[in-house]
């Protein structure tokens, strides 16, 4: 890869989550020099924010490139000038693969924080094989979806006994916790919308079917990559309902441990959240059935949506209270191992982090990353080099038993 103008470019940074992420990434600067630039559509927005960004860190060198997702060539233009590209616009599903392509064709290393299994999935069909061909690493999933899960999962395996021929069962347990009452108060607008489009029928099937894709990969190497059965069981040595997430958390470890033959022979995971009472259990299982009866129609998706417009998202004082844990349990043969990994807001705050530490890893730690291209999770792009920096960034590692 020639030169670049700038290690890093965030393409989004006039967002909610991307502004968190400017200001998180101009912080860094601080600990090690890089090029970095603020990128978006509207100039004076991006000014506002190199603003709040010079005021928060004045020793912060930030440039300024505009550049609009429906728009090509502008952004074949600032694509060219990173040597990292961090994107936080979405839905991806809408807006992300010109970008990637984009990308792709200019040779730089992209990161994003969907959540969006479909966009995932399309990346992975239509464009794994060029990006390989190019050697550019085009990496998803950098925020909650899926670090935890997905740099969770490699510690707990990390932990287990060493042996390629063995037979390894994880299952994640997320939890969420805020101080509002609020169920909309921590949740930004773009999220929203990210998971009301989720919520549809078709997403179900694709997700099954992802699933027998990475299986069918694995069995080509003589392994075995899948899921234990779902069922919402109860955990007295901690205290919780275990209630099966279909997330993209799934997709992503599964994906990691296709890649990697230390995830053993044999591996399976399931994500879970979880819930602390029997009451909790009924009354949320409700509401999210209700709420994707409604997610299926469009009118009723429409009024849904403004619930929530784009743009907006929880203040500093409420994701001041807000934290996340993922519980992990391994097991091999005899061996149990229970792991923990937790942090401070999971949507915003700890995301701008995860991201952050994500691109700093791909710009700055490149001569020691693996040789491995294409379509990526977290783990396979960065593996211990960004497990590392995501510890000393302050999202907790632990062992538990």
């Amino acid at each position: 890869m020639s030169k670049r103008s700038y290690d890093i470019v965030l393409f989004g940074a006039t967002g909610f989550t991307g502004r968190l992420t400017a200001l998180y990434l101009a912080q860094k600067q601080a600990e090690k020099p890089f090029s970095f630039a603020l990128a978006g559509r509207n100039p004076q927005k991006l000014a506002e924010v190199q603003a709040e960004v010079r005021a928060q860190s004045p020793q912060a060198e930030v440039a300024l490139l505009e550049a609009r997702a429906d728009d090509a060539a502008s952004l074949r233009q600032m694509t060219a000038q990173a040597q990292v590209l961090l994107t936080t616009v979405g839905p991806y599903a809408q807006h992300g693969r010109p970008l990637v392509e984009a990308c792709i064709d200019t040779q730089t290393d992209y990161l994003d924080i969907t959540g969006e299994g479909n966009f995932v999935t399309v990346l992975l069909q239509e464009l794994d094989e060029k990006a390989r061909a190019q050697k550019v690493r085009i990496v998803n999933c950098c925020g909650f979806d899926s670090i935890p899960a997905d740099f969770g999962a490699y510690f707990t395996i990390k932990q287990l006994p060493e042996a390629t021929q063995k037979i390894v069962t994880i299952r994640g347990y997320a939890a969420f916790n805020s101080g509002s009452s609020n169920p909309l108060a921590s949740i930004s607008g773009g999220t929203w919308h990210s998971a009301l489009n989720f919520m549809r029928v078709p997403e179900l099937w694709r997700q099954r079917g992802a699933l027998q894709w990475i299986d069918q990969q694995a069995q080509s190497q003589n392994r075995r990559i899948g899921q234990p059965l779902a069922a919402v069981h109860y955990r007295s040595q901690e205290g919780f309902w275990g209630v099966p997430l279909p997330l993209i958390d799934n997709e992503i470890v599964l994906r990691s441990a296709a890649g990697l033959p230390e995830y053993g022979r044999s591996f399976y995971y399931r994500h879970y959240g979880q819930i602390n009472s029997l009451l909790t259990l009924s009354v949320g299982a409700l509401g999210i059935t209700s709420l994707f009866a409604l997610a299926q129609l469009k009118p009723t998706r429409d009024l849904l949506l403004r619930l929530r417009p784009s743009g907006q998202g929880p203040d500093e004082a409420q994701r001041s209270k807000n934290s996340f844990e993922v519980f992990f349990e391994g097991r091999h043969n005899d061996t149990t191992i229970r792991t923990r990994v937790s942090g401070g807001d999971p949507g915003y705050g700890e995301t701008s982090k995860m991201v952050g530490e994500s691109a700093l890893c791909l710009a700055l730690d490149r001569a020691q990353l693996p040789e491995r291209y294409g379509i990526l999770t977290p783990v396979l792009a960065g593996q211990d080099l960004l497990l590392a920096r995501l510890q000393k960034a302050g999202i907790q590692f632990e062992v538990v038993e």
